[in-house]
């Protein structure tokens, strides 16, 4: 008799758990503690992990700000989110359609090289405007890496997140990177 009990009640647990395990990932996403990071030279705020180490030097060009997952015992970050903010001339052109095209043929480049698989590509609504997401794998020089890009362009400024992660720890972040590129703001 706790045979016939016992059996369904582990099906229905395991079960019970699968339908759980996405929400308690983003669970942990909105227990996370944030700070807010303000840029006003930027016209940008973005709120981050308060177990992020935020860094604003030695950076590429046209990038403010980037985020890195804490530490672990590689001693290279999962994951990482940077910021990117450039001003269009009306040479490159300053439109959204502009700015995909630009990234596109760029974007080419990587995949002629076999370096770059795109996985997806869509508009999306980003900072509250129109914007345009790539979600790639990136395996050029040493790195082998999985990276979502998100960006928008406003008053002629062009305005990019890119996530990059190590493939497996893509997803464990997501939920918390998500968070972050919806809290993204152009302030002006």
């Amino acid at each position: 008799m706790y045979k016939v009990i016992i059996i369904p009640i582990s099906i229905f647990l395991c079960f019970l758990s699968i339908i759980l395990a996405p929400k308690v990932e983003t669970a942990q996403a909105s227990k996370e503690q944030f700070l807010t990071y303000v840029n006003p030279d930027y016209n940008i705020q973005i709120q981050y992990p308060s177990n992020w180490t935020k860094s604003e030097s030695n950076l590429p060009k046209y990038s403010p700000v980037i985020f890195y997952t804490p530490i672990t015992t590689t001693q290279i970050p999962d994951a990482a989110l940077r910021v990117g903010v450039r001003l269009l001339s009306d040479n490159t052109g300053n439109t959204l359609d502009s700015a995909i095209s630009a990234y596109t043929k760029f974007s080419k480049q990587g995949i002629a090289t076999g370096e770059v698989k795109v996985v997806n590509s869509s508009y999306v609504t980003f900072a509250g405007l129109k914007g345009y997401q790539t979600i790639y794998y990136d395996s050029g020089g040493d790195s082998n890496l999985k990276g979502l890009d998100i960006f928008t362009v406003k008053d002629h400024v062009f305005y990019l997140l890119v996530y990059t992660a190590q493939p497996g720890s893509f997803s464990h972040y997501f939920p918390i990177t998500q968070r972050m590129i919806d809290s993204f703001q152009i302030t002006k």
